[in-house]
């Protein structure tokens, strides 16, 4: 439990910070945010856990910055886990600066290669004290506040785009004022605890690439077909 604990207040206090930190250590995000990198599966079944999936996108008309400023993939996932931590405490306000266990993985693509930039994250379906104690939530719980989730992810975003100028304020009023701006936030099945193979099914998929082998086909004319 320790061990889990710890692994869960070091990625989240020291790699996830506020979104819009400047000054956070940018090859530190970049090594300890991937779901290729030293993250193992047992980091997350130690304690075993439930495990919620979430993914969070934005509208289309933010994307096109991620094409010139690849870091705002990572403000990304600091907004998403930012919005869930702020969520999960609420539910906690007895203890002191509670956090999840938290994974976050940018990706730039969808199923037709179009470009997507989005965040997959793996959620603990509950959060750690201080102590190393863990306090579950009902995983239905967990995801009843997912409208809730999403206004506060879209202001997270909106907020972090301003005060790099990625957005002025009219595009940024013009997107908080409509009720379907884009912004959205959808909670796959759960997972429950002990299930290693969907945890580890999971985070394969996290860390997969943009093109599928499986999806290309050679044609006789030359060309290249890819099914989506």
């Amino acid at each position: 439990k320790r061990r889990a604990t710890e692994w869960a207040l070091r990625f989240v206090e020291e790699v996830l910070p506020a979104p819009g930190d400047d000054d956070v250590d940018e090859d530190q995000v970049t090594s300890s945010s991937h779901p290729s990198s030293s993250l193992s599966i047992s980091s997350l079944t130690e304690p075993p856990l439930a495990y919620l999936p979430l993914v969070f996108t934005i509208p289309k008309m933010l994307r096109p910055a991620f094409l010139f400023d690849r870091r705002l993939s990572r403000l990304l996932c600091r907004a998403a886990y930012a919005v869930v931590r702020d969520d999960f405490a609420e539910r906690f306000p007895h203890l002191d600066r509670p956090v999840p266990a938290f994974v976050a993985a940018p990706q730039s693509f969808g199923t037709l290669l179009t470009f997507h930039p989005h965040v997959h994250a793996l959620v603990s379906s509950g959060v750690f004290d201080r102590d190393g104690v863990f306090h579950p939530i009902p995983a239905d719980e967990a995801t009843a506040r997912l409208r809730a989730l999403e206004l506060s992810f879209r202001d997270a975003v909106l907020d972090a785009f301003r005060r790099r100028d990625t957005i002025d304020d009219d595009r940024a009023a013009l997107l908080r004022s409509w009720e379907h701006s884009g912004f959205s936030v959808h909670a796959e099945r759960a997972i429950p605890a002990g299930d290693d193979a969907a945890l580890t099914s999971l985070l394969e998929y996290f860390a997969r690439p943009a093109v599928s082998e499986r999806r290309l086909t050679h044609l006789d004319t030359g060309l290249v077909l890819y099914q989506g």
